[in-house]
């Protein structure tokens, strides 16, 4: 799966990299710097929109606003 994703990778920390919708309830967005390698490159800020009825929250990795995660 990841593989399939790797390949959707734009490298614009202005949009977002990757989308991910593991359940109908959450959703991570992740924006990668440009000179980021991949999944495993600690370049990526990643956020969490959780969704309960009308209402949503959004959470960042480590509550952090850094490019210094991996996806």
């Amino acid at each position: 799966m990841k593989n399939e994703f790797l390949s959707k990778i734009t490298f614009d920390n202005l949009q977002p990299a990757m989308v991910d919708e593991p359940d109908e309830s959450t959703t991570y967005v992740g924006f990668c710097l440009k000179d980021c390698n991949g999944f495993s490159d600690p370049k990526w800020l990643i956020k969490r929109i959780q969704k309960n009825g009308t209402e949503q929250s959004i959470f960042f990795a480590n509550g952090s606003l850094a490019y210094n995660q991996r996806w």
